[in-house]
Protein backbone atom coordinates (compact mmCIF):
# COMPACT_ATOMS: atom_id res chain seq x y z
CA UNK A 1 0.00 0.00 0.00
CA UNK A 2 2.25 2.69 -1.35
CA UNK A 3 1.62 6.34 0.20
CA UNK A 4 2.84 7.32 -3.64
CA UNK A 5 -0.95 6.21 -4.19
CA UNK A 6 -2.49 9.08 -2.75
CA UNK A 7 -0.58 12.17 -3.89
CA UNK A 8 -3.93 13.12 -5.19
CA UNK A 9 -4.50 13.86 -1.89
CA UNK A 10 -1.88 16.79 -1.37
CA UNK A 11 -3.95 19.31 -2.74
CA UNK A 12 -7.34 19.06 -0.90
CA UNK A 13 -5.22 18.25 2.52
CA UNK A 14 -3.58 21.03 2.26
CA UNK A 15 -7.17 23.37 1.85
CA UNK A 16 -8.61 21.25 4.62
CA UNK A 17 -5.38 22.73 6.31
CA UNK A 18 -5.88 25.90 5.69
CA UNK A 19 -9.92 26.29 6.53
CA UNK A 20 -8.76 25.17 10.11
CA UNK A 21 -5.82 26.96 10.78
CA UNK A 22 -7.21 30.41 9.22
CA UNK A 23 -10.50 29.54 10.38
CA UNK A 24 -10.92 27.34 13.28
CA UNK A 25 -13.47 25.23 11.81
CA UNK A 26 -12.53 22.78 15.01
CA UNK A 27 -11.30 23.03 18.39
CA UNK A 28 -7.13 22.81 18.19
CA UNK A 29 -6.40 18.72 18.07
CA UNK A 30 -10.25 17.94 17.16
CA UNK A 31 -12.00 17.09 13.88
CA UNK A 32 -10.22 14.62 11.21
CA UNK A 33 -10.41 13.92 7.72
CA UNK A 34 -9.74 10.87 5.35
CA UNK A 35 -8.91 9.86 2.05
CA UNK A 36 -9.59 6.52 0.43
CA UNK A 37 -9.26 4.82 -3.44
CA UNK A 38 -10.30 1.62 -4.93
CA UNK A 39 -7.73 -1.11 -5.69
CA UNK A 40 -8.36 -4.26 -7.90
CA UNK A 41 -8.54 -6.63 -4.77
CA UNK A 42 -12.18 -4.45 -3.94
CA UNK A 43 -14.96 -6.61 -4.00
CA UNK A 44 -19.12 -6.42 -3.72
CA UNK A 45 -19.20 -9.21 -1.69
CA UNK A 46 -16.84 -8.21 0.69
CA UNK A 47 -17.47 -4.67 2.49
CA UNK A 48 -14.49 -2.89 2.78
CA UNK A 49 -12.48 -4.83 1.05
CA UNK A 50 -10.14 -3.40 -1.89
CA UNK A 51 -10.17 0.32 0.11
CA UNK A 52 -6.95 1.57 0.99
CA UNK A 53 -7.19 4.51 3.22
CA UNK A 54 -5.06 7.91 4.68
CA UNK A 55 -6.73 8.95 8.28
CA UNK A 56 -6.14 11.74 10.35
CA UNK A 57 -3.82 10.10 13.38
CA UNK A 58 -5.31 10.06 16.85
CA UNK A 59 -5.04 13.30 18.84
CA UNK A 60 -3.29 15.00 15.92
CA UNK A 61 -4.29 18.94 15.30
CA UNK A 62 -5.11 19.80 11.44
CA UNK A 63 -2.26 22.46 11.82
CA UNK A 64 0.07 19.33 12.19
CA UNK A 65 -1.11 16.98 9.76
CA UNK A 66 1.07 15.83 6.52
CA UNK A 67 0.34 13.54 3.96
CA UNK A 68 3.46 11.47 5.70
CA UNK A 69 1.49 11.99 9.75
CA UNK A 70 -1.43 10.43 8.05
CA UNK A 71 -1.91 6.56 9.28
CA UNK A 72 -2.11 4.46 6.06
CA UNK A 73 -4.96 1.94 7.12
CA UNK A 74 -7.89 0.25 4.82
CA UNK A 75 -11.45 -0.30 4.85
CA UNK A 76 -11.46 -4.41 5.77
CA UNK A 77 -9.49 -3.36 9.33
CA UNK A 78 -13.08 -1.08 9.85
CA UNK A 79 -15.27 -3.59 9.28
CA UNK A 80 -13.42 -6.55 10.70
CA UNK A 81 -13.51 -4.23 14.05
CA UNK A 82 -17.20 -3.98 14.01
CA UNK A 83 -17.91 -7.10 13.43
CA UNK A 84 -15.85 -8.74 16.18
CA UNK A 85 -17.41 -6.91 18.74
CA UNK A 86 -21.20 -7.05 18.12
CA UNK A 87 -21.58 -8.60 21.19
CA UNK A 88 -20.15 -6.23 23.15
CA UNK A 89 -22.04 -3.18 22.82
CA UNK A 90 -21.85 -2.16 26.44
CA UNK A 91 -19.15 -3.28 27.48
CA UNK A 92 -16.84 -2.38 24.61
CA UNK A 93 -15.70 1.32 25.27
CA UNK A 94 -12.21 0.84 25.96
CA UNK A 95 -11.32 -2.63 24.49
CA UNK A 96 -12.34 -2.05 21.39
CA UNK A 97 -10.54 1.27 21.01
CA UNK A 98 -7.14 -0.50 22.16
CA UNK A 99 -8.06 -3.46 20.01
CA UNK A 100 -8.72 -2.03 16.64
CA UNK A 101 -5.41 0.34 17.21
CA UNK A 102 -3.45 -2.70 17.57
CA UNK A 103 -4.42 -3.23 13.83
CA UNK A 104 -5.15 0.59 12.38
CA UNK A 105 -1.58 0.95 11.32
CA UNK A 106 -0.58 -1.09 8.22
CA UNK A 107 3.11 -1.37 7.74
CA UNK A 108 4.43 -1.30 11.02
CA UNK A 109 4.19 2.90 11.25
CA UNK A 110 3.20 2.75 14.27
CA UNK A 111 0.57 5.91 13.43
CA UNK A 112 -2.57 5.42 15.70
CA UNK A 113 -5.34 6.02 13.62
CA UNK A 114 -8.28 8.44 14.29
CA UNK A 115 -10.64 6.66 16.48
CA UNK A 116 -13.49 7.74 13.99
CA UNK A 117 -11.90 5.34 11.37
CA UNK A 118 -14.86 3.04 10.81
CA UNK A 119 -17.38 6.03 10.18
CA UNK A 120 -14.89 7.02 7.47
CA UNK A 121 -15.10 3.73 6.26
CA UNK A 122 -18.47 2.64 5.94
CA UNK A 123 -18.78 6.03 3.72
CA UNK A 124 -15.91 5.72 1.91
CA UNK A 125 -17.22 1.97 1.33
CA UNK A 126 -20.45 3.61 -0.04
CA UNK A 127 -19.31 5.97 -2.52
CA UNK A 128 -17.00 3.46 -3.99
CA UNK A 129 -19.36 0.98 -4.68
CA UNK A 130 -21.54 3.43 -6.21
CA UNK A 131 -18.85 3.71 -8.60
CA UNK A 132 -16.39 6.34 -6.82
CA UNK A 133 -12.78 5.73 -7.37
CA UNK A 134 -11.77 7.78 -4.37
CA UNK A 135 -13.29 9.49 -1.64
CA UNK A 136 -12.63 12.08 0.86
CA UNK A 137 -14.23 12.57 4.55
CA UNK A 138 -14.56 15.23 6.22
CA UNK A 139 -15.65 15.73 10.00
CA UNK A 140 -15.12 19.14 11.45
CA UNK A 141 -16.36 20.38 14.84
CA UNK A 142 -18.13 23.65 13.74
CA UNK A 143 -19.84 26.07 15.82
CA UNK A 144 -22.92 26.03 13.80
CA UNK A 145 -23.26 22.45 14.07
CA UNK A 146 -22.75 21.84 18.06
CA UNK A 147 -25.65 24.19 18.21
CA UNK A 148 -28.23 22.49 15.49
CA UNK A 149 -27.07 18.90 16.80
CA UNK A 150 -27.71 19.53 20.57
CA UNK A 151 -31.51 19.40 19.95
CA UNK A 152 -33.91 16.95 18.01
CA UNK A 153 -35.56 19.22 16.97
CA UNK A 154 -32.51 21.39 15.66
CA UNK A 155 -30.92 17.95 13.48
CA UNK A 156 -34.54 17.58 12.19
CA UNK A 157 -34.41 20.93 11.07
CA UNK A 158 -31.27 20.76 9.52
CA UNK A 159 -31.60 17.50 7.55
CA UNK A 160 -34.58 18.86 6.30
CA UNK A 161 -32.73 21.96 5.31
CA UNK A 162 -29.93 19.45 3.47
CA UNK A 163 -32.90 17.80 1.17
CA UNK A 164 -32.39 14.74 3.90
CA UNK A 165 -29.13 13.95 1.98
CA UNK A 166 -27.24 12.86 5.80
CA UNK A 167 -28.05 10.08 7.51
CA UNK A 168 -29.32 10.90 11.53
CA UNK A 169 -27.61 9.56 14.35
CA UNK A 170 -28.35 9.36 18.15
CA UNK A 171 -25.21 10.23 20.41
CA UNK A 172 -22.66 7.57 20.84
CA UNK A 173 -19.28 7.68 22.00
CA UNK A 174 -17.48 7.62 18.88
CA UNK A 175 -15.32 4.60 17.88
CA UNK A 176 -17.04 1.12 17.05
CA UNK A 177 -19.99 1.61 18.59
CA UNK A 178 -20.90 4.70 16.84
CA UNK A 179 -19.51 2.93 13.43
CA UNK A 180 -21.92 0.17 14.19
CA UNK A 181 -24.95 2.01 14.82
CA UNK A 182 -24.32 3.85 11.58
CA UNK A 183 -23.88 0.25 10.20
CA UNK A 184 -27.32 -0.39 10.93
CA UNK A 185 -28.76 2.75 9.95
CA UNK A 186 -27.53 3.36 6.66
CA UNK A 187 -29.70 0.91 4.39
CA UNK A 188 -32.55 3.05 5.88
CA UNK A 189 -31.34 6.40 4.52
CA UNK A 190 -33.42 6.97 1.09
CA UNK A 191 -31.79 9.16 -1.68
CA UNK A 192 -28.16 10.38 -1.99
CA UNK A 193 -26.23 9.89 1.20
CA UNK A 194 -24.06 13.27 1.85
CA UNK A 195 -22.53 12.28 5.02
CA UNK A 196 -23.61 11.52 8.72
CA UNK A 197 -24.76 13.85 11.81
CA UNK A 198 -24.63 12.94 15.01
CA UNK A 199 -26.27 14.21 18.01
CA UNK A 200 -24.08 16.47 20.56
CA UNK A 201 -21.56 15.92 17.85
CA UNK A 202 -21.51 17.01 14.09
CA UNK A 203 -21.47 16.12 10.54
CA UNK A 204 -19.31 13.62 8.03
CA UNK A 205 -18.71 15.52 4.89
CA UNK A 206 -18.67 13.21 2.36
CA UNK A 207 -17.58 13.81 -2.02
CA UNK A 208 -15.93 11.61 -4.79
CA UNK A 209 -13.90 14.82 -5.10
CA UNK A 210 -12.27 17.85 -3.51
CA UNK A 211 -14.60 20.04 -5.88
CA UNK A 212 -18.12 18.50 -4.44
CA UNK A 213 -16.64 18.23 -0.53
CA UNK A 214 -16.35 22.23 -0.63
CA UNK A 215 -19.89 22.88 -2.30
CA UNK A 216 -21.29 20.22 0.53
CA UNK A 217 -19.28 22.20 3.21
CA UNK A 218 -20.41 25.88 1.85
CA UNK A 219 -24.10 24.11 1.85
CA UNK A 220 -23.72 22.85 5.39
CA UNK A 221 -22.36 25.84 7.31
CA UNK A 222 -24.78 28.23 4.85
CA UNK A 223 -27.98 26.29 5.93
CA UNK A 224 -26.97 25.60 9.35
CA UNK A 225 -26.72 29.62 9.97
CA UNK A 226 -30.13 30.22 8.05
CA UNK A 227 -32.34 27.67 9.96
CA UNK A 228 -30.44 29.34 13.45
CA UNK A 229 -31.56 33.14 12.04
CA UNK A 230 -35.03 32.01 10.91
CA UNK A 231 -35.49 30.40 14.05
CA UNK A 232 -35.05 33.41 15.84
CA UNK A 233 -36.66 35.86 14.04
CA UNK A 234 -39.61 33.54 13.94
CA UNK A 235 -39.37 33.15 17.83
CA UNK A 236 -39.30 37.05 18.24
CA UNK A 237 -35.74 36.24 19.83
CA UNK A 238 -33.26 39.14 20.68
CA UNK A 239 -30.20 37.61 20.55
CA UNK A 240 -28.18 40.04 22.12
CA UNK A 241 -30.57 41.68 24.70
CA UNK A 242 -31.70 38.69 26.42
CA UNK A 243 -29.80 35.11 25.14
CA UNK A 244 -29.55 33.27 28.16
CA UNK A 245 -33.39 33.97 30.34
CA UNK A 246 -33.50 35.85 33.08
CA UNK A 247 -30.72 37.01 35.53
CA UNK A 248 -30.26 35.68 39.38
CA UNK A 249 -31.60 38.30 41.44
CA UNK A 250 -28.82 40.86 42.90
CA UNK A 251 -26.33 39.78 40.45
CA UNK A 252 -23.63 42.16 39.65
CA UNK A 253 -24.10 44.28 36.55
CA UNK A 254 -22.08 46.89 37.12
CA UNK A 255 -18.77 48.25 35.39
CA UNK A 256 -15.68 45.60 35.67
CA UNK A 257 -13.10 48.00 36.95
CA UNK A 258 -9.81 47.14 37.50
CA UNK A 259 -9.10 46.02 41.36
CA UNK A 260 -12.53 43.76 40.90
CA UNK A 261 -10.85 41.86 37.36
CA UNK A 262 -7.03 41.67 38.96
CA UNK A 263 -8.95 40.24 42.46
CA UNK A 264 -11.18 38.18 41.10
CA UNK A 265 -8.37 36.53 38.92
CA UNK A 266 -5.98 35.97 41.72
CA UNK A 267 -7.87 34.57 44.43
CA UNK A 268 -9.11 31.98 41.88
CA UNK A 269 -5.42 31.25 40.86
CA UNK A 270 -4.24 31.08 44.69
CA UNK A 271 -6.55 28.66 45.50
CA UNK A 272 -5.89 26.56 42.48
CA UNK A 273 -2.51 26.14 42.85
CA UNK A 274 -2.08 26.81 46.90
CA UNK A 275 -0.36 30.09 47.27
CA UNK A 276 0.64 33.08 45.33
CA UNK A 277 3.41 34.78 43.15
CA UNK A 278 3.95 37.79 40.98
CA UNK A 279 1.22 38.02 38.46
CA UNK A 280 1.33 39.73 35.18
CA UNK A 281 -1.03 40.81 33.58
CA UNK A 282 -2.00 41.55 29.66
CA UNK A 283 -4.78 41.03 27.07
CA UNK A 284 -5.32 38.51 24.12
CA UNK A 285 -6.77 38.30 21.13
CA UNK A 286 -7.27 34.37 21.19
CA UNK A 287 -8.82 34.68 17.95
CA UNK A 288 -10.89 37.30 16.01
CA UNK A 289 -13.19 39.21 17.93
CA UNK A 290 -12.19 37.56 21.18
CA UNK A 291 -9.92 39.42 23.07
CA UNK A 292 -9.05 37.98 26.65
CA UNK A 293 -7.62 39.21 29.85
CA UNK A 294 -4.68 37.30 30.64
CA UNK A 295 -2.80 36.40 34.05
CA UNK A 296 0.80 34.74 33.46
CA UNK A 297 2.43 33.02 36.85
CA UNK A 298 5.46 30.61 36.50
CA UNK A 299 3.06 27.80 37.57
CA UNK A 300 0.69 28.36 35.00
CA UNK A 301 -1.88 30.78 32.87
CA UNK A 302 -5.83 31.84 33.37
CA UNK A 303 -7.77 33.84 30.41
CA UNK A 304 -10.69 36.08 31.82
CA UNK A 305 -13.83 36.19 29.47
CA UNK A 306 -15.60 39.48 30.29
CA UNK A 307 -16.98 39.64 27.00
CA UNK A 308 -21.22 40.82 26.71
CA UNK A 309 -21.52 37.40 26.05
CA UNK A 310 -19.99 35.74 28.93
CA UNK A 311 -21.12 38.47 31.42
CA UNK A 312 -24.91 37.88 30.33
CA UNK A 313 -24.25 34.35 31.02
CA UNK A 314 -22.74 34.76 34.24
CA UNK A 315 -25.14 37.05 35.33
CA UNK A 316 -28.05 34.63 34.43
CA UNK A 317 -30.22 31.93 36.56
CA UNK A 318 -29.58 29.57 33.50
CA UNK A 319 -25.90 29.63 35.03
CA UNK A 320 -26.55 28.62 38.18
CA UNK A 321 -29.05 26.03 37.09
CA UNK A 322 -26.45 24.43 34.75
CA UNK A 323 -23.41 24.80 37.53
CA UNK A 324 -21.23 21.76 36.66
CA UNK A 325 -22.83 20.71 33.41
CA UNK A 326 -22.24 23.86 31.49
CA UNK A 327 -19.30 21.79 29.64
CA UNK A 328 -21.25 18.92 28.43
CA UNK A 329 -22.68 19.78 25.54
CA UNK A 330 -20.08 17.79 23.20
CA UNK A 331 -17.19 15.39 23.94
CA UNK A 332 -15.11 18.36 22.37
CA UNK A 333 -16.17 20.50 25.50
CA UNK A 334 -15.31 18.53 27.78
CA UNK A 335 -12.11 17.27 26.34
CA UNK A 336 -11.07 21.26 26.22
CA UNK A 337 -12.77 22.80 28.74
CA UNK A 338 -13.12 20.18 31.45
CA UNK A 339 -15.69 17.72 32.81
CA UNK A 340 -17.44 20.09 35.26
CA UNK A 341 -17.40 23.70 35.42
CA UNK A 342 -17.16 25.74 38.99
CA UNK A 343 -20.14 28.06 39.69
CA UNK A 344 -18.83 30.92 41.76
CA UNK A 345 -21.81 33.01 43.59
CA UNK A 346 -20.81 36.56 44.44
CA UNK A 347 -22.23 38.46 47.26
CA UNK A 348 -20.82 41.92 46.79
CA UNK A 349 -17.96 42.22 43.68
CA UNK A 350 -17.38 46.32 44.84
CA UNK A 351 -16.42 45.04 48.29
CA UNK A 352 -13.30 43.52 47.10
CA UNK A 353 -12.68 41.71 50.09
CA UNK A 354 -15.56 40.02 50.15
CA UNK A 355 -15.18 39.17 47.18
CA UNK A 356 -12.03 37.53 47.15
CA UNK A 357 -13.69 35.53 50.44
CA UNK A 358 -16.40 34.56 48.27
CA UNK A 359 -14.43 32.84 45.24
CA UNK A 360 -12.19 31.42 47.90
CA UNK A 361 -14.46 29.49 49.90
CA UNK A 362 -16.32 28.44 46.67
CA UNK A 363 -13.15 26.90 44.40
CA UNK A 364 -13.74 23.14 44.96
CA UNK A 365 -11.85 20.19 43.74
CA UNK A 366 -14.19 18.12 41.56
CA UNK A 367 -13.84 15.13 40.13
CA UNK A 368 -10.66 12.92 40.41
CA UNK A 369 -9.27 15.89 43.29
CA UNK A 370 -8.36 18.22 41.02
CA UNK A 371 -9.82 21.60 40.83
CA UNK A 372 -11.93 22.59 37.52
CA UNK A 373 -10.69 24.08 34.33
CA UNK A 374 -13.58 26.17 34.08
CA UNK A 375 -14.46 28.89 36.96
CA UNK A 376 -18.13 30.64 36.10
CA UNK A 377 -17.87 34.07 38.55
CA UNK A 378 -21.46 35.66 38.93
CA UNK A 379 -21.73 38.62 37.71
CA UNK A 380 -18.17 39.03 36.17
CA UNK A 381 -17.50 36.39 33.56
CA UNK A 382 -15.78 33.05 32.66
CA UNK A 383 -12.03 31.85 33.47
CA UNK A 384 -10.17 29.03 32.38
CA UNK A 385 -7.20 27.88 34.10
CA UNK A 386 -3.78 25.94 32.87
CA UNK A 387 -1.05 24.29 34.40
CA UNK A 388 -2.39 23.14 37.04
CA UNK A 389 -3.32 19.66 35.49
CA UNK A 390 -0.67 17.10 35.17
CA UNK A 391 -1.09 16.50 31.67
CA UNK A 392 -0.98 19.81 30.88
CA UNK A 393 2.97 19.98 30.47
CA UNK A 394 4.80 16.87 28.57
CA UNK A 395 7.40 15.31 30.34
CA UNK A 396 10.02 16.52 28.04
CA UNK A 397 8.67 19.70 27.31
CA UNK A 398 11.15 22.21 26.05
CA UNK A 399 8.46 24.86 27.02
CA UNK A 400 6.39 24.36 29.74
CA UNK A 401 5.00 27.74 29.63
CA UNK A 402 3.48 27.73 26.21
CA UNK A 403 2.02 24.59 27.10
CA UNK A 404 0.29 25.77 29.99
CA UNK A 405 -0.91 28.32 27.97
CA UNK A 406 -1.96 26.55 24.88
CA UNK A 407 -4.09 24.05 27.76
CA UNK A 408 -5.33 27.81 29.28
CA UNK A 409 -6.36 29.32 25.54
CA UNK A 410 -8.03 26.21 24.23
CA UNK A 411 -10.25 25.97 26.73
CA UNK A 412 -11.11 29.33 26.57
CA UNK A 413 -12.03 28.84 22.47
CA UNK A 414 -14.02 26.07 23.55
CA UNK A 415 -15.75 28.21 26.07
CA UNK A 416 -16.99 30.17 23.61
CA UNK A 417 -18.47 27.83 21.75
CA UNK A 418 -20.42 26.44 24.45
CA UNK A 419 -21.60 30.15 24.98
CA UNK A 420 -22.94 30.17 21.70
CA UNK A 421 -24.85 26.91 22.02
CA UNK A 422 -26.20 27.72 25.09
CA UNK A 423 -27.33 31.31 23.10
CA UNK A 424 -29.12 29.37 20.11
CA UNK A 425 -29.46 26.09 21.08
CA UNK A 426 -32.57 26.83 23.14
CA UNK A 427 -34.52 28.10 20.17
CA UNK A 428 -35.01 24.49 19.22
CA UNK A 429 -36.29 22.70 22.27
CA UNK A 430 -34.30 21.50 25.64
CA UNK A 431 -30.14 21.61 24.91
CA UNK A 432 -29.14 18.10 25.02
CA UNK A 433 -26.17 17.53 27.11
CA UNK A 434 -23.90 14.04 27.16
CA UNK A 435 -24.82 11.77 30.71
CA UNK A 436 -22.87 11.89 33.71
CA UNK A 437 -21.57 8.64 32.52
CA UNK A 438 -20.21 9.29 28.76
CA UNK A 439 -18.89 12.57 30.12
CA UNK A 440 -16.72 10.86 33.36
CA UNK A 441 -15.37 8.33 30.71
CA UNK A 442 -14.61 11.06 28.15
CA UNK A 443 -13.13 12.92 30.68
CA UNK A 444 -11.24 10.27 32.61
CA UNK A 445 -10.74 7.17 30.95
CA UNK A 446 -11.06 7.79 27.07
CA UNK A 447 -7.36 6.75 25.78
CA UNK A 448 -7.72 9.17 22.55
CA UNK A 449 -9.58 11.94 24.55
CA UNK A 450 -6.56 11.83 27.01
CA UNK A 451 -3.78 11.89 23.81
CA UNK A 452 -6.12 14.86 22.14
CA UNK A 453 -5.88 16.60 25.72
CA UNK A 454 -2.36 16.12 25.23
CA UNK A 455 -2.13 17.19 22.05
CA UNK A 456 -3.79 20.35 22.57
CA UNK A 457 -0.74 21.66 24.41
CA UNK A 458 1.31 22.23 21.63
CA UNK A 459 -1.72 22.81 19.49
CA UNK A 460 -3.20 26.60 18.06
Amino acid sequence: MPREDFTWAQAPLEQIIEWNVSNRESIAGGGNVSFSRKTQEFSDAVPGSGIEMLCSPSGKAFGELTLDKMALTSGALAFDDMAKFTDKVDTIREDQYEESRKQAALNQEGKKNTIEHPVHALLADHYIRSGSEQVIVYHPHKTSLSILTSSQRGMELLNEGLGKTYLEVPFQIPGIGLGQTVQKMMPSHKGELYGVIQENHGAWIAAPDFKTLESRREQLESTAWNIIREQGKKCGYDFDKNPFGENKEDTFEGELKEDIVKNTMEAIYEKVFDGSGDYTYDTEIVEPGLNLIKLTTEEGVMYLNTTDLARKYAQSKKAKGLAGYFTRTSPDSIVSAGLSDNYIDINDATDILRLRGDIQEQVEKGYGDMYSRTFVIEGIGIATVGGHYKSDVSEKSEDPMAERTNAARNAAIMVNDTLQVEKYASLFGPVKRLSGKDSEFIANKWTCELERGATMRGAK
